[in-house]
């Protein structure tokens, strides 16, 4: 895999080369080196890593979720063409808020799908899912909180029921996909905790949510 990045970025970084054959100590030379290396950095899902450049040499700085993570970050930092040496200081996060960063990022654009109504996961959260576990299955020694809302349509202890019954689905299927199910707790707090008004169909649909929480 990180062969085959590498493969892409050489013939994506042949102008790079060209403006290092008229000067190494070119600030042209840093500037495209720091949006290259964080550029691949986001594209291999490594994020919370600061770039600094000082001619063609690299450093690493902020924290990741684990040793793996920051040498994968080393290796594909110094696979890009012009870079002469890579600094790797990132430091491994105690936890929970280098997890909750990543589960935030994921879940910002994206919402776990449910059938209306009912506590079944549409296939079309399996790609978010799949993300979530792979986040959380690199930080083995949290616990996690799975909180199930809805928007304030109907009867409230319904509603409540069914949130449960959604986080309860979400506790499930991470469960069967390599996240320990005595790590997870359920939460339903149905219409109790908007974000937002439910006086539009928009402010009803934020509402109607599942919360994933890293706790230490």
């Amino acid at each position: 895999m990180l062969a085959k990045i590498g493969t892409i970025l050489s013939a994506m970084a042949f102008p790079l080369l060209c403006l290092y054959c008229i000067s190494t100590n070119s600030p042209r030379i840093a500037a495209v080196l720091q949006h290259t290396v964080s550029s691949t950095l986001q594209s291999a899902s490594i994020p919370g890593v600061n770039v600094k450049t000082d001619g063609r040499d690299i450093t690493l700085t902020g924290v990741v979720v684990s040793e793996d993570v920051k040498s994968k970050a080393g290796v594909l930092a110094m696979t890009l063409p012009g870079v002469r040496t890579v600094d790797n200081q990132l430091t491994i996060g105690s936890g929970a808020a280098a997890v909750q960063a990543d589960l935030d990022k994921i879940l910002l654009a994206r919402k776990i799908e449910f059938e209306s109504g009912k506590s079944v996961i549409l296939p079309v959260s399996t790609p978010v899912l799949t993300e979530v576990a792979a986040v959380l299955t690199k930080a083995p020694q949290l616990t996690v909180t799975i909180n199930g809302h809805t928007d304030n349509a109907g009867d409230p202890a319904a509603n409540r029921s069914l949130s449960q019954a959604r986080a309860l689905a979400v506790v499930t299927w991470l469960g069967e996909h390599g996240v320990a199910a005595g790590r997870m707790k359920a939460n339903g707090f149905g219409p109790d905790k908007p974000v937002t008004s439910n006086a539009t169909p928009e402010g009803r649909a934020q509402n109607r949510r599942v919360e994933i929480l890293a706790n230490q």
